[in-house]
């Protein structure tokens, strides 16, 4: 069908053609020669380091917590692990089209959280990102006209070397090739031997030396041995001592704590004597005080007393004053009643009862308790004609009970008179 189109339309056919050619100068005069273009590659790997640790403590240890918290990470496709013996590599591969810069960072992020987890022997966890970088860029060979290989290898050491390193963009220089200096020496194997004689026999001879010096300490192990068990002997003899003063100092510290108890019991029977010993001068200086007081009422009462008995005495004078004036009264009623046989007996009663009423009069004054009677006669009046009538006015300064039975003893005697 091409070929039939071809014939047909030549004209097109080399119109496409032409502009396919174009197509393809332009492209070419665009695009640049590199050796190693910038590929992106998805792939980052964790480096770390744990000196003098196994594949499976790595692996336990270092792989497995990596793998689980960085599998986590967005645009993470595959996670794989690597454990070998003192370091283990985890490698993280991504989806294609992920900006590997960025991811650079979340990886760091999500080691920050584990980094505490791991041992403290590790290393701190490296990244790295798989890419052409990482490849040689430069192969270079030098040669120099005159030189040996040894001064060629000088050359390229002292001159080529630091150059290159200090181009831009240059990050590492690897070299192959070059001569290392080393020094061979060969021994006489005649020389060597008869050496080693000399060498064995002296060394059978500071061995012999040896040996008997070795039979020496052991008879003096054996002997030392034998004072070892001897102060091993003193030893715990001692050490037996030693528990029996700490066992004596541990019951005298007993009894000592029992000794200061008792002392401050007694310190305390002490304090309660010298606190009972002033209470009980309190209370005897309370009695001594209630007997001075007692003292004072009792020569008051002494005094009181005095008083008394000279008032007696100024009631007996006032009684023998009363009787002498109730005599004349006593006289007339008996002469006016002589005549009188029927009165006769009731004027006995009379003068009975005036007896009785003078005898009444006495004023009683009991010492013992205070009392006092005093009995003062106002009046005494008698009639020929009325019937006689005595007032009687009593005064005490106490004893209630004799003032009444003095009225009592009145009110009848008047009754009957």
């Amino acid at each position: 069908m091409l070929e039939k189109l071809s014939v047909k339309k030549p004209y097109t056919i080399l119109v496409m053609v032409v502009v396919i050619i174009m197509l393809g100068v332009v492209t070419l005069s665009g695009m640049t020669t590199d050796l190693l273009p910038r590929i992106n590659i998805p792939y980052i790997l964790v480096v770390t380091t744990y000196p003098g640790a196994s594949p499976e403590k790595v692996e336990t240890t270092i792989c497995e917590p990596m793998e689980s918290a960085l599998g986590s990470v967005k645009g993470v496709k595959n996670v794989y692990s690597i454990s070998n013996e003192n370091y283990g590599i985890v490698e993280l591969e991504f989806v294609d089209g992920t900006d590997m810069d960025a991811t650079m960072v979340k990886v760091s992020s999500a080691l920050d959280p584990i980094k505490d987890v791991l041992p403290e022997e590790c290393g701190t966890p490296q990244l790295m990102e798989l890419g052409t970088d990482m490849l040689a860029s430069l192969y270079v060979a030098v040669s120099y006209d005159g030189m040996d290989q040894a001064q060629l290898t000088r050359f390229v050491e002292d001159t080529v070397v630091p150059r290159l390193e200090r181009q831009d963009g240059v990050t590492s220089i690897s070299k192959v090739g070059l001569v290392e200096k080393t020094v061979q020496v060969e021994l006489n194997e005649e020389k060597v031997n008869a050496l080693n004689d000399k060498i064995l026999a002296k060394t059978d001879e500071a061995f012999a030396e040896a040996l008997e010096d070795l039979e020496e300490a052991k008879k003096s192990l054996v002997d030392g041995q034998g004072d070892i068990n001897e102060n091993i002997d003193k030893l715990n003899e001692n050490a037996q001592k030693l528990e029996d003063s700490k066992q004596d100092l541990v019951d005298g510290q007993k009894e000592l704590e029992d000794g200061k108890k008792e002392l401050a019991d007694k310190q305390a029977d002490l304090n309660q004597a010298k606190q009972d010993l002033e209470d009980g001068k309190k209370e005897l200086q309370e009695k001594k005080d209630e007997t001075y007081g007692q003292l004072a009422k009792a020569s008051e009462a002494l005094d009181q007393l005095a008083v008394y008995q000279a008032e007696l005495t100024e009631l007996e004078a006032t009684r023998e004053v009363i009787a002498s004036q109730v005599q004349p009264y006593l006289d007339q009623i008996n002469e006016g009643i002589s005549g009188l046989d029927t009165v006769k007996s009731s004027i006995d009663q009379i003068e009975q009862s005036l007896t009785s009423v003078a005898d009444t009069t006495i004023a009683i004054v009991q010492a013992s308790n205070g009392y006092q009677i005093l009995a003062n006669i106002r009046t005494l009046a008698l009639g020929l004609d009325t019937y006689p009538v005595i007032q009687a006015g009593l005064y005490s300064i106490s004893g209630e009970t004799k003032i009444n039975e003095a009225i009592t003893t009145l009110n009848t005697v008047n009754t009957e008179l």
